[in-house]
């Protein structure tokens, strides 16, 4: 979960300098090419999202939704396992 994070706060902090006209957008398309590869679309990856969304606007989690999930609604079905459901996370000891 970590690897999540820093990707979001790297994505974070770039989307914010292309939108102040301090970078280039091709430093945000790279950075978007590397989190297509579906990262954030493994359950921890939902997770991640779900939990770290909170900290950005509307406009960047719909941008970031659809550029990631495609279709808004997906991205909002992230589902919650109970712990039997969970050992793909490696979070819960047999």
């Amino acid at each position: 979960m970590a690897f999540q994070v820093m990707l979001l706060v790297d994505l974070f902090d770039v989307y914010d300098k292309v939108r102040d006209g301090l970078v280039d957008n091709h430093h945000l398309n790279a950075r978007l090419h590397v989190l297509k590869t579906g990262i954030f679309k493994t359950e921890q990856g939902k997770r991640s999202w779900a939990f770290w969304k909170i900290l950005r606007d509307q406009e960047f989690v719909d941008w970031f939704e659809h550029e990631i999930y495609g279709d808004l609604g997906e991205a909002r079905k992230t589902i919650f396992k109970t712990a039997e459901g969970r050992e793909d996370l490696n979070v819960f000891r047999q």
